[in-house]
């Protein structure tokens, strides 16, 4: 097999390495409308239903890095069974191919904060401008029907910063389990700032063991140790520890445990010990699913207060309920309900006991072969227990609910273009605050955001991808307290 070379030319406007900076949870949206459009046309329903419904599972719990990589491997296998009409399952062999990619761009970013509390009104600008090289490797040692190994390593350099990761891959198959393990190092040195020069090291591991038709046993387990050059009680080194069980009945029932473990190495700013147990049910109704759940949470913590390190205990109830229903052959209808009700052990007014209530509903409709447009409403509101004290007037304050608007477009077809645009307007509202009070953590806000994501394929070789974003942040109890960013991001791919 011939070594492979990707140089990649970016051009960034109004962006933080845009494409670095997007979080899991975005990413998580843009592969899910991918999803969802392919799925539309899929003719292999139960494997799109069994790999949608683990996505769906593991983004309803916030691991987002996990439901990205299923929603990949769904979306990939669907390009293949459009193309070719079923899905190919290749016979590997063991490989010992070398990817090279080549990056070369600008990081971009620019941020206004509009300023006025008992001064003359200010405008602070913040902008970042950094040139970049960067170089990619990835080496496949191995591959087979029952296993493969490889190794992947990264660096980029700019004029405040030199990055270094090497990556070490490995997963083995059996006729009803498979292991996976993960190591990783990375070193950040940050010359502008010279506190957040890190480095860290990573490992994680998965068993899936398919116990029978019906019974599925999942385990799987993430550490991080995370060490700084000048470590403080704000940025302090430290160990973390996630852990899943999951045993899961007939695809449809769930028991879940979560653990999420942080022990700080030199203070003890930002310990914690979090333990999640719930029970999950995912129903099929209408060509749709509709996946419930409902859980109790345990989290001991500790957090830096002024000068001082303050610890409690929090316990919380949850449910959720995501429902995602086929009305007919075009129109799709998506809702999702939240509850929280959270209590502190010492309840004060940083810790003060609440319920919020999150309710979203969006209708979806394919205009034609793979257009997709959509509009929806979503409704949040979050209430705190009094204690009667003196700090009854500052939780009070506390209390918001908030509307907003939805819409959003989607196309895409299988040669790899795919379009995205997104847009809400919302409006958050604070109505126990105190109308003499100069000076306030929470205040009523209108907030826009825009954004949008295009890849393109020019020719056989060539790839264009675009990502903006736009924010605007409105206070409306102070008229010169205003945030508003831009990114702005375009790459041009190059295989040969």
């Amino acid at each position: 097999m011939k070594n492979t070379v990707l140089i990649i030319l970016s051009f960034a406007c109004l962006s933080v390495s845009a494409y670095g900076q997007i979080s899991q949870k975005d990413i998580y949206s843009l592969l899910q409308s991918q999803a969802e459009s392919l799925s539309a046309h899929s003719e292999n329903h139960q494997r799109s239903s069994a790999m949608l419904d683990s996505a769906a599972v593991y983004a309803q719990d916030g691991l987002w890095e996990i439901a990205n990589i299923f929603l990949e491997q769904y979306i990939e296998d669907t390009r293949v069974t459009q193309s070719s009409g079923v899905f190919q399952y290749n016979n590997f062999e063991s490989s010992k191919s070398l990817e090279i990619t080549l990056v070369s761009g600008v990081d971009f970013n620019r941020q206004e904060f509009e300023l006025g509390y008992l001064q003359t009104d200010s405008v602070i600008t913040d902008e970042i401008s950094k040139p970049f090289l960067g170089i990619g490797l990835k080496k496949d040692l191995y591959e087979s029907n029952s296993s493969n190994v490889y190794v992947n390593s990264d660096f980029r350099i700019d004029k405040e910063n030199f990055s270094a990761d090497l990556n070490f891959s490995s997963s083995f198959f059996s006729g009803n389990s498979n292991f996976m393990f993960e190591a990783g190092t990375a070193y950040d040195k940050n010359s502008a700032y010279p506190e957040y020069t890190f480095f860290e090291t990573d490992s994680r591991q998965s068993l899936f063991w398919y116990i029978s038709n019906k019974w599925e046993f999942r385990a799987e387990n993430y550490l991080r140790y995370k060490k700084y050059d000048k470590p403080s009680e704000i940025i302090n080194n430290f160990f973390n520890d996630v852990f899943r069980l999951n045993i899961n009945y007939a695809g449809n029932y769930y028991l879940i445990y979560d653990l999420d473990y942080n022990e700080s190495i030199d203070y003890s700013s930002n310990d914690y010990l979090e333990q999640t147990l719930f029970l999950q049910n995912i129903s099929r109704i209408f060509g749709g699913r509709v996946i419930s759940q409902a859980g109790m949470r345990n989290s001991d913590f500790s957090y830096l207060l002024d000068d001082s390190v303050m610890s409690n205990t929090s316990f919380s109830i949850l449910a959720d309920v995501d429902i995602y229903l086929l009305l007919t052959d075009k129109w799709i209808w998506k809702g999702e309900y939240h509850l929280k009700n959270k209590q502190f052990r010492k309840v004060s007014e940083q810790d003060a006991d609440y319920v919020q209530h999150q309710i979203k509903s969006i209708f979806q409709n394919e205009v034609f072969n793979s257009l997709f447009l959509e509009a929806g409403w979503l409704y949040e509101v979050r209430r705190h227990d009094l204690i009667n004290s003196e700090a009854d007037i500052y939780i009070k304050e506390q209390n918001y609910y908030e509307n907003g608007l939805i819409i959003g477009a989607d196309y895409q077809n299988f040669s790899s273009l795919f379009i995205s645009l997104s847009a809400s307007y919302s409006f958050r509202r604070y109505p126990d605050i105190l109308s003499d009070q100069v000076l306030s953590l929470y205040s009523s806000r209108n907030i826009f955001n825009l954004s949008l994501f295009l890849q393109l394929p020019i020719i056989d070789k060539f790839m264009f991808n675009l990502f903006a974003a736009y924010d605007n942040d409105q206070d409306l109890d102070n008229d010169e307290d205003k945030i508003r960013s831009s990114m702005f991001s375009a790459e041009l791919q190059y295989r040969f």
